[in-house]
């Protein structure tokens, strides 16, 4: 990570970082951020988009502890549910607190941090390449990942987490070149929220612990002349104080579940051989999928697939830091894909923190380039090609987002079909004289809160409450004043029949019953 020093003609670190800024924001502008920034939640995943978004209003609205964690849907009767750590949540519902509950707001956070991420990574890559072309390069071919353009401007915490963890591979430079403690720090403080937020996202944590164990124990020596870890107290505690955090977390997380008897959401792994063939190859095709349409562009993953097999077999011309890194990060996307995937079925989203294996990968590839090859790494015809493919790639990830939010396409369905009616129904239900605090029954929702969020209303949705008059009636024992209807099919179902004496209202296709 400490390139040769050479003459070079695509290095401008003086303003390259105003060419990055241009870059991001005229990419978002091909996105249409500036469209999405104001939409409601929906499309891919709107099921998640809602629960984040729900927490956070239950931290605006209920003024919530920040240890107190809930959501609108009132699951067995509190609404008190934890999962990753709410720091995100939390501090979008102070900025609510100044502002207003706006939406556009947290998407801008979200946006605002992964720039931060995008920039630190162009860096990090800058003073390594001593080249801002392909830094810029690197930095703006990540962002062509259909997968990060979404959720960059959306609501999950995945993409901060990601961000978390590019600055702290950043600061692990600083360190590898300065040795200074403060730097060491400063990269575990950022993987200890990053692993706070996604706990996955601590992968890049452990690959810095291979590279201890291997100087250490093994002998293998990564900085010429000197050790990168040269005391091992100084180093390994506060690694040690990272993942005990991040395991307190997590034994809270469980504690406070148990304590109010809600599981909604998944805090445990769900491995491949946990599952029958069937199910095997249905995760399979939803994982091929993926790999076709959103983590990249086809010929991008073929051209990254080329460049580990080059740097696998050139191994001896490249940087022995950057190659171990690339393999040890290669190994812990294996694994972490074989112990969680159940759950890449539907939650593309659990893919964004290994991401990170894109750039890792182009860098490893074009230092040993550099060093090497270097009137290629530094040919005119070369960065031609790579503007080209570049633009390539955007294309492609705008025509992925276009798809994402096409009120015709199925990943669009349900709002189009649905929830486009819950997004303005709110003024409506408060003309009925029902507030904030009333408790309410929605269906045919089959997930915790779109619909509850949607309407800003707690309660209880199809997820957790069926068509069953028996258990509709042990609700309105508990205190549900209404039943909400957005789909007309649902009427077939006699079940409903004895609480549809007395309608109140119609909002579109939203039918309001008091009970």
């Amino acid at each position: 990570m400490n390139p040769q020093v050479v003459k070079r003609s695509f290095y401008f670190p003086s303003y390259s970082k105003w060419v990055l800024l241009v870059l991001l924001i005229s990419m978002s502008w091909v996105y249409g951020y500036q469209k999405i920034l104001f939409l409601r939640p929906q499309g891919v995943h709107q099921w998640r988009q809602c629960d984040c978004l729900s927490m956070t209003m239950c931290y605006y609205q209920d003024r919530n502890s920040f240890f107190e964690p809930a959501i609108q849907n009132l699951g067995n009767g509190t609404g008190k549910a934890a999962a990753e750590f709410p720091l995100l949540y939390y501090l979008v519902a102070q900025l609510w607190k100044i502002f207003g509950a706006q939406e556009f707001i947290y998407r801008l956070v979200v946006i605002l941090v992964s720039f931060t991420g995008l920039f630190a990574l162009f860096r990090l890559t800058e003073e390594t390449l001593k080249d801002s072309f392909w830094a810029l390069w690197i930095t703006g071919l990540l962002f062509t990942s259909p997968l990060l353009v979404y959720y960059t401007n959306n609501f999950l915490v995945n993409v901060p987490a990601l961000a978390l963890a590019l600055a702290g591979f950043y600061y692990f430079r600083k360190y590898y070149l300065s040795g200074r403690e403060k730097y060491l720090i400063f990269f575990c403080l950022c993987f200890l929220i990053a692993g706070l937020l996604k706990v996955t996202a601590i992968a890049g944590l452990f690959v810095v612990a291979v590279i201890f164990i291997l100087e250490k124990y093994i002998g293998i020596r990564f900085k010429d002349g000197e050790n990168i870890f040269p005391s091992v107290r100084k180093c390994v505690l506060p690694f040690i104080i990272v993942l005990a955090s991040i395991a307190s977390w997590y034994l809270y997380v469980s504690a406070y579940n148990k304590r109010f008897n809600e599981f909604i959401f998944l805090t445990t792994p769900l491995p491949a051989w946990k599952l029958g063939a069937e199910d095997f190859q249905r995760v399979l095709n939803a994982i091929w999928e993926n790999v076709r349409w959103n983590y990249f562009r086809p010929a991008e993953e073929w051209v990254l697939l080329i460049m580990f097999v080059l740097v696998i077999i050139q191994w001896r011309k490249v940087n022995r830091l950057l190659l171990v890194l690339t393999i040890v990060f290669s190994a812990c996307f294996l694994a972490f894909v074989i112990l969680f995937f159940k759950n890449l079925d539907v939650h593309d989203y659990y893919m964004i923190d290994f991401l990170v294996l894109m750039p890792l990968i182009s860098l490893t590839f074009l230092s040993g380039l550099r060093e090497n090859y270097f009137k290629v790494f530094n040919s005119v015809f070369l960065r031609v090609i790579a503007v080209a493919f570049l633009v390539h790639n955007m294309d492609f990830a705008m025509r992925r987002i276009e798809g994402r939010y096409n009120a015709d396409s199925y990943l669009n369905e349900n709002r189009t079909k649905f929830t486009y009616a819950l997004e303005d129904v709110t003024p409506f239900l408060r003309s009925l004289g029902i507030s904030e605090q009333d408790t309410v029954i929605c269906f045919p929702d089959s997930s915790p809160d779109i619909s509850l969020y949607l309407i800003n209303q707690k309660g209880w949705t199809q997820y957790n409450v069926p068509v069953d008059s028996v258990v509709i009636r042990e609700k309105i024992k508990m205190g549900v004043k209404y039943l909400i209807i957005y789909d007309p099919a649902l009427y077939a179902d006699k079940n409903l029949s004895p609480f549809l004496g007395n309608k109140i209202g119609q909002y579109k296709i939203v039918d309001v019953y008091k009970l």
